[in-house]
């Protein structure tokens, strides 16, 4: 008998085959390093008002590094944790993200204290009304602390008056989170402030 041909087949193979060599191609154009900062789009309840404040499609960062040989992200979510990069990749829109470097590396001490003021911060919760205190953290504040332990200031913290609060997500936060008590001095620093500081560069964009 004469073997048919499997269209159903051919077809799955023809989609695997492209994923993989889309991605082999994609993952020789950057490397992991410890100390990159790594941003996305989140899906959450935070992000319709973090779009609306900054003007910005990236409403979330962390940090990479190394962890049982593996790269992780540290962050502030809720609470500051961490998770393996892939994870991390999972949870924000279309798996798309962004990654700046710093220009001057880092050297190995100042390296290993940044990571440790890091790891000190895990489990502290998430700070919803974004203060500027370490009690509790937002993503970027904790990403600018982090670095700012060992001397370096990514960008110029802003105040919250900066941001545009006209819109409806933030005179609905204003009421809600602050009861119309709100600091408009208040020291803030967003995502997509650290994305654009002057001392890193774009290593990746799949944007």
């Amino acid at each position: 008998m004469k073997p048919q041909f499997n269209f159903s087949i051919f077809k799955h193979a023809v989609v695997y085959f492209s994923l993989f060599f889309f991605l082999g191609c994609d993952a020789q154009e950057y490397t992991l390093n410890e100390g990159d900062i790594i941003f996305q789009t989140t899906q959450n309840s935070q992000t319709k008002l973090i779009k609306e404040l900054t003007h910005s499609d990236i409403t979330h960062c962390g940090l990479v590094y190394k962890k049982d040989g593996k790269f992780h992200v540290i962050h502030a979510g809720s609470p500051v944790g961490s998770m393996t990069f892939e994870t991390w990749i999972s949870k924000g829109v279309g798996a798309k993200y962004k990654v700046i470097r710093l220009k001057n590396p880092i050297g190995a001490s100042d390296k290993k204290k940044m990571f440790d003021f890091a790891k000190a911060q895990i489990g502290k919760p998430y700070d919803k009304k974004f203060e500027w205190s370490n009690a509790n953290l937002y993503c970027s504040e904790f990403v600018w602390k982090v670095f700012n332990s060992v001397g370096i200031t990514l960008c110029e913290p802003k105040k919250f008056s900066d941001y545009d609060l006209d819109n409806r997500e933030a005179q609905h936060a204003i009421k809600s989170r602050y009861t119309g008590d709100v600091n408009f001095d208040e020291k803030v620093v967003t995502p997509v402030d650290l994305l654009k500081s002057p001392l890193g560069e774009m290593v990746y964009d799949n944007y």
